[in-house]
């Protein structure tokens, strides 16, 4: 239940600080994705003799080449990695006690820009 709200929180924060026409859900999702899009995986495990939990969060930043340059899915992709990193983000299913980025990851496939970006951050449900 965590990984739901968890995932959920981050949509619904991301909605708030990226542009309308940016697509935002869950890697896991059966909706339609249109592009750009910013998907994301949410991965949590408690942490020993405690209420919080230790959550990787996966964001993919996705635009199509066909639609878009490099430069503006890279500015797109610092925007994620702003907000993510904003000590602002709130929300009424969990708690965030800090998010740090991991990585970067840039890659192009089927005609798609795609980075990868990974935080670790400490939550608690509420």
């Amino acid at each position: 239940m965590i990984c739901t709200d968890l995932s959920k929180a981050v949509q619904e924060y991301l909605q708030g600080e990226l542009d309308a026409g940016v697509y935002i859900g869950a890697v896991h999702e059966s909706a339609q994705v249109t592009f750009p899009a910013v998907l994301v995986d949410v991965k949590a495990e408690p942490v020993q003799n405690s209420e919080l939990y230790k959550a990787t969060l996966t964001i993919s930043v996705m635009s199509q080449v066909d639609t878009s340059t490099n430069s503006e899915h890279a500015t797109l992709t610092r925007a994620v990695g702003a907000a993510m990193t904003s000590p602002t983000i709130t929300s009424s299913y969990v708690q965030f006690y800090g998010i740090t980025r991991l990585q970067v990851d840039e890659s192009q496939a089927d005609r798609h820009w795609i980075s990868t970006l990974q935080f670790i951050a400490g939550v608690e449900a509420i």
